[in-house]
């Protein structure tokens, strides 16, 4: 089991010869030399050599970066790296939005129905270098919502009027947490109704927002019932990555885990 430097996480890394276990973590799985590479990866089937990181180990680097990552202390960047105190928060906000490229970029085209141990490193190194830069520079982030359901306006809004603000949602017999800050303006979500009246309850997806989706339900029964009867809805999850098969997956796998009927 390999554990990564930095972040800490710890994968299974198959015996692999010479090669080293974080070359072998971005796609080198065999070679015999430099000419000869077979490359394969979850992330990146047409990785080529010249893609693959590397640098000139004579070279000098500065290392302020990770010394930061280390420490979280500022002062130390004019002290030991010789950073001009006015180029410190530049010079740390450029590596903070450097690895939220990074993480953002590895989950936009990496696997879906996996874990990838590449994109849970650079997450939790992304995650970690930014509170210890927004602690070192009393950057007070906005406050931010804690996963769950929001209603956002008063009147007005045919969703905020039967959504409840609520962080999980039941079935007959168990809880799930509701997966992401969801309100009647988000998009790639599902969606469970409820009908006190009626007793029963479904499950839809909707690729446009949710106050969008709602207007445009193709079942009439459902459509009545939101017209005259007392209907309750929340969303249970906004997807990461929005798409036919990720909207299908989530519309039937709700639908088994709340007993409810899958509305296409």
């Amino acid at each position: 089991k390999i554990t990564t430097p930095l972040s800490k996480l710890g994968y299974m890394c198959p015996k692999s010869g010479a090669i080293e276990p974080l070359t072998h973590q971005a796609g080198v799985r065999d070679f015999c030399d430099l000419e000869n590479l077979k490359l394969t990866s979850s992330i990146n089937q047409a990785l080529m050599t010249d893609t693959l990181p590397g640098f000139d180990i004579e070279e000098e680097v500065n290392g302020f970066a990770l010394s930061f990552y280390k420490s979280g202390d500022r002062e130390s960047m004019t002290m030991d790296f010789k950073i001009r105190p006015g180029d410190v928060y530049a010079c740390l906000n450029e590596i903070n939005l450097v690895l939220k490229s990074i993480e953002t970029s590895l989950k936009e085209i990496g696997p879906t129905d996996e874990e990838d141990n590449l994109i849970e490193a650079f997450t939790e190194l992304s995650s970690q270098f930014s509170e210890k830069f927004n602690k070192a520079f009393n950057v007070t982030k906005r406050s931010r919502k804690s996963w769950g359901n929001y209603k956002i306006h008063e009147k007005n809004c045919r969703v905020c009027e039967i959504i409840e603000e609520t962080d999980t949602v039941e079935s007959r017999d168990r809880k799930f947490k509701v997966r992401g800050v969801v309100d009647c303006k988000s998009q790639g979500c599902i969606v469970l109704l409820k009908c006190g009246t009626c007793r029963k309850s479904c499950v839809f997806a909707c690729k446009q927002t949710v106050s969008v989706s709602i207007d445009s339900l193709p079942s009439q029964q459902w459509s009545k019932c939101l017209e005259e009867h007392k209907v309750k809805l929340t969303i249970t999850e906004k997807l990461k990555k929005v798409n036919d098969r990720t909207l299908e997956y989530g519309r039937v796998s709700w639908a088994d885990k709340l007993k409810a009927t899958s509305l296409k």
